[in-house]
């Protein structure tokens, strides 16, 4: 046997091999990309109710999917840290601070995330596209609010209040 034919043996039995290789990793980029490219739709399409379950999930997510680069880990830790503070706002104008500066670093985030998944969309321009209707904020705070007032009537720390009211029904309603 040549070496030439050593050669072509071993190619023709390793070429399965390092084919089924290749298209091994092409396939596992590619399901990295579309995991970093879903977790950034999500992450954009709930923004604006950054305390629902769908978002929530999507943030956690960030820390692992895109845990090589760099300002997506800094922008997600600087966020985490706003979310979680030392010290609750006292005043309306800390409150509306901490409020602003939470949904700048929010929007550098999603920013950073367009960037790396191929969409290139800054912050400013994220910040000012999205819609919310003011009704789902409305309905959030009613909804809040409803659970805090029945986990204390739950909890015993409050009443419900009735009213009664006198309806007189002479013959003449009738």
């Amino acid at each position: 046997m040549t070496e030439t034919e050593i050669y072509l043996i071993a190619a023709t039995v390793c070429s399965p091999f390092f084919a089924v290789f290749a298209q091994r990793t092409i396939e596992d980029y590619k399901q990295e990309r579309q995991r970093k490219l879903q977790l950034f739709k999500l992450l954009y399409a709930t923004a604006h109710s950054p305390t629902g379950e769908d978002f929530v999930n999507a943030f956690n997510l960030v820390r692992i999917e895109f845990r090589k680069d760099k300002d997506i880990v800094k922008y997600w830790e600087e966020y985490l840290a706003i979310l979680t503070p030392s010290a609750t706002p006292t005043t309306e104008a800390e409150h509306m601070e901490s409020t602003l500066r939470r949904t700048d670093i929010l929007y550098k985030l999603i920013g950073a995330i367009s960037k790396k998944v191929g969409m290139d969309l800054d912050g400013l321009h994220l910040k000012n596209s999205l819609y919310a209707p003011q009704a789902w904020s409305n309905i959030q705070k009613l909804e809040t609010s409803l659970k805090i007032g029945l986990n204390d009537w739950l909890s015993g720390n409050s009443r419900p209040k009735f009213e009664a009211h006198v309806v007189d029904h002479t013959t003449d309603d009738m």
